[in-house]
This record gives C-alpha cells, structure tokens and sequence, in this order.
C-alpha cells in the first residue's frame, strides 16, 4: 500500500513540475512576442540594419576570431581558461540582430550562473542599441529592433530542455558545456532549425575540461580530443612519434549519424551530413588576462590546474594526484602553535558493517589554524561504523573531549530531513557552535582547495594512531571501491575553516576561552 502512494505522489509531482515547465516556457515566448512586437512598431524604418558591433567589439585575433566568424553548425570552444569564450559567446547574437523572427538561446547550467553572461549582455547590447531594455520573467530575453530575439536562460534540472520544446531556434549557445548532461544537450540541439530561407542555424559551446559532462564532451569532440579515437579516420603523431587525435584544432569533419545513433566522421561533405569542430582557447589568446588572474589559477589542485592552465582534455582525477605523504609534514603535539582556531569537521554515516558489506565510515576530522601561520593542521580522526544513536553518542563525546572553543561542522543533505538532522544535532551540541550547510560540486571540487595546500608543502599532520589510514584513504582518492569519508571530512573542514563566518565563530570561542582564563 506504501508503495502504491510513493508511486501515485511520485507521478504527481512529475506532471506539476511538466506543468511548471510548459507555463515557464508560455510565459517566456508570450511575453517575448509582445516586447518584440512593441519595439517593432517603434523602429519599424531601418530596424533590420545590421548592427555596427565593429563600434563596440571586436574579436581577439586567434581561436577567438576563429570562433566568432565560423560558419560551422557545431562548434566547442575550449580547453584553457580565461581565453575570451564568455565574450564571444555574448556577442554572437548581434551577428544576426537585424534578421526579423530570428531567435538565439544562450543557456547555463543554473539560474545563477546567468548573471555574468546577463551582465556581459546588459554592457554590449545597450552600447549597440542604446535604450534597448531587456524582458525579465523568469527567462530573459533582448526584444531587438528588428524583431529578432536573443533569450538567456537555464536548464537546472535534468528535464528542464522542455522549456525549449516548440521553439525554433536559429542560433544555440551553450556556456560551460561540460555543466550540461549529454540529454540536456542532445534534446536542446534538436530545436535548432528555421522555417526562413536563407537563415543560418548555429549551435555553439565554450567550456574548460573537468565537470560532471566531461566524458560526454570529450567523447562527442573525440577526433579532435582524444588520441587514441578510433573512427576510421588517419591516425596523426608529432615528431617523437607520439599519437595525436586524428583531427587537427579548428578542422571541419562532416558527421552523419545512422538509425542506431552512431555517427561516422568524414573529411568531406557527403549527404545528410553536418559540420563539426573544435577550437582550442588558450590563456595566451586573451590580451586581457592579467597577473592576478594567472596567480588565482595556480592555487588549484593540480587536476583542476592543468585542466584551466593547459586546456588538457586528459589528465583525470586519480590516486595519487590531489595528495601524496610527502607534501606534508608530521609534527608532536606539544609543536602546536598557540591560540588555533579549530573545526571538528564530520562526514556522516549510520551503517553496521555486515558480512559481505562494506559500508562507509562516520569520519570527524580535526583541523585547524593559527593566526599568521601559514599552515593547516591535521590534528586527529575519529572513525566508526554503526547504528545512528552510536553515532550521535560518537559525536557529543568527541565534542566533550575537543572541548567547546573546537566548532563543530555538519554536513546537511538536502530536503527537509536534512534540515531535520541538523537541527537535531544542534540540540545535542547545545553550547557549542554548530557548522552546517549543503555540501555542493563533485568531491574532486570540493578536495581541490585542500590538495592545492598540501601540494604547496602547507599542510603538517599531528603524529597519532589514525596517520596511517587517513593518508592511504586520502593517496587513494578518488580510486573506485575506496572509501572517501575522511576525504569529504577534511574538505568541508578545510571549507569551514577559511570560511569568513568559520573564522568569526572560531574567533569568538577563542576570545571566551581567553575571558574565563582570566
């Protein structure tokens, strides 16, 4: 009987989240079509002049310039950070401000990720058609004087393409692809077609490697990406004759795809077929990029580092890469300095290990940091396996023996009893100070800025019994099958540590204890 309700409310809450999206999408055409009708009667005499952008922008010589002026239908932009991919992006659309019915969608991942993008347009287009004001719903949409349509939108959830089904899209842009999940992708790209002869249709995408769609877009970019693709194309190598993808940066293939979805690259056009290519964006390409920029860069962790520095495709998170033993450094622990701010971070889980199970562990790390010391400090791991009321017991003691100047950090997982958890933790750790929040990204992400520390020699482990298991797990990240519960620890603690409000609330305990020693 439980089960036939989960099913029936489970169905229910998919036809109102369809029904939200088919609304959201009405909404955004309606309100699209009356703005972009108001404006049209406006500035009906010389509204399909093509815009001046030359005035206002004008694309990098390079891969930028190659981009912007390509007439490829599927082109990614990638590799390297900061090489201008934003910029291009936003411009494109004016391209093709003059056409009447034209309609170009710039998407992100999430709502907020738009902002840039919105604000990069709200800068240009105003410059190119002072007054112009966009349409804010829960789209965002430039209603241009010829009737044409540039939309900035999102696609949070995984059946968020629906928004897009009905509209006929000329021009499609994707920012940060790799955020994107390959059905997102595919079904969006399937709206891209015109009904107006003589209209060009355009998808596009700018991305950096790394993210959850890695694989996909290294896989649908292959020729280009991959040097040991295998799709019958002319194997390349450089000169010490090491194999290189069969396709060259910025060379056009022609794909033809067969009734099973598999697609066949060509070097020359044949029937049914379309065009697709990769141009690598490099720092260098970007006159603009300062020392700053290139200094923020160098404090990731090595994976993400050579993914943003390099634009490389195939480095992959893997053991041995975001931590090795010798980057830190063990010390006693009367070698402590004075006054630390410290944070008992945990990573939770409630399983009793069975015979042929091996269920994740509840991790609570100890780290820590001093005032004007430049290092993070690993002081001690607490580690069980058992039923939630064993845990939570495991929790209130460790934080009787850290005492209450040590905060406590939480993870909290999403929902309402998420929320449930933590607040009852709270009432536990009465008098403590309690940490917690959603933890949010990849574990790779989330490890990066504490991998980035040790690999800078910054990280110094207190010698104690627990040294052993912690390092092998955190040498082993993110090896399939090995647990990562004292990696997930150390994160969020690391994250909360350096946190402004971790540091405040550390800062505050430390001034009591202070107060009572006197």
């Amino acid at each position: 009987m439980g089960a036939t309700m989960s099913l029936t409310v489970i169905g229910r809450v998919k036809k109102l989240q369809a029904l939200r999206r088919e609304r959201r999408s009405q909404v955004l055409r309606r309100k699209a079509k009356k703005q972009a009708e108001s404006q049209l009667n406006r500035d009906r005499q010389g509204s399909t002049e093509k815009p001046k952008l030359a005035d206002f922008w004008v694309p990098n010589q390079g891969p930028q310039h190659e981009f912007f002026e390509s007439d490829c239908h599927e082109v990614l932009y990638g590799g390297a950070a900061g090489g201008g991919k934003s910029a291009a992006l936003t411009a494109l659309p004016l391209k093709w401000a003059h056409l009447p019915g034209f309609l170009s969608v710039t998407l992100r991942r999430t709502f907020k990720q738009t902002r840039d993008l919105k604000a990069k347009s709200r800068e240009l287009y105003r410059k190119v058609f002072p007054g112009l004001r966009p349409i804010k719903s829960e789209g965002y949409c430039w209603p241009f004087p010829s009737g044409a349509e540039a939309i900035y939108g999102h696609c949070q959830n995984e059946d968020d393409f629906e928004i897009y089904d009905g509209f006929e899209i000329n021009l499609l842009c994707f920012d940060e692809l790799t955020h994107f999940t390959k059905k997102q992708y595919k079904a969006i790209c399937a709206r891209v077609r015109t009904s107006r002869p003589g209209y060009p249709t355009r998808i596009r995408a700018t991305t950096n490697p790394g993210g959850e769609g890695h694989e996909w877009v290294f896989e649908h970019w292959g020729p280009w990406l991959n040097p040991e693709f295998d799709g019958g194309l002319e194997h390349r190598s450089d000169g010490y004759g090491n194999r290189l993808p069969p396709a060259r940066p910025g060379e056009i293939l022609w794909v033809t795809v067969n009734d099973d979805g598999v697609e066949t690259f060509h070097r020359e056009r044949v029937a049914g077929s379309l065009s697709r290519t990769f141009i690598p964006a490099a720092l260098a390409d970007n006159p603009y990029i300062d020392d700053l920029y290139r200094a923020q860069l160098k404090q990731l962790d090595p994976v993400r580092r050579k993914q943003l520095e390099d634009g490389n495709w195939l480095i992959r998170p893997a053991a041995g890469l975001y931590f090795k033993r010798e980057w830190v450094e063990f010390i006693d622990a009367d070698e402590l300095p004075p006054r630390m701010r410290w944070v008992r971070n945990w990573d939770l889980a409630a399983t009793l290990p069975k015979k042929g199970q091996d269920p994740d562990w509840t991790a609570g790390v100890l780290i820590g940091e001093a005032v004007g010391d430049p290092y993070t400090y690993i002081a001690d791991v607490v580690r069980k396996r058992d039923n939630p009321g064993a845990i939570e017991t495991l929790i209130k003691a460790t934080a009787e023996l850290d005492g209450k100047q040590v905060s406590v950090g939480l993870p909290q997982d999403p929902g309402q009893a998420g929320k449930s958890q933590v607040n009852q933790y709270v009432k536990l750790l009465r008098g403590w100070t309690v940490l917690a929040e959603p933890e949010n990204g990849d574990k790779g992400t989330r490890f990066g800025p504490f991998s980035t520390q040790a690999e800078h020699r910054k990280v110094r482990l207190v010698r104690g019994p627990w040294n052993a298991a912690y390092i092998a797990e955190l040498e082993a990240f993110p090896t399939p099958g090995i647990h990562d519960d004292q990696v997930d620890a150390t994160s969020g603690g690391y994250r909360r540590l350096a946190s402004g409000a971790g540091r405040f609330l550390a800062a505050m305990a430390a001034a009591q204890e202070r107060h009572m020693q006197q």
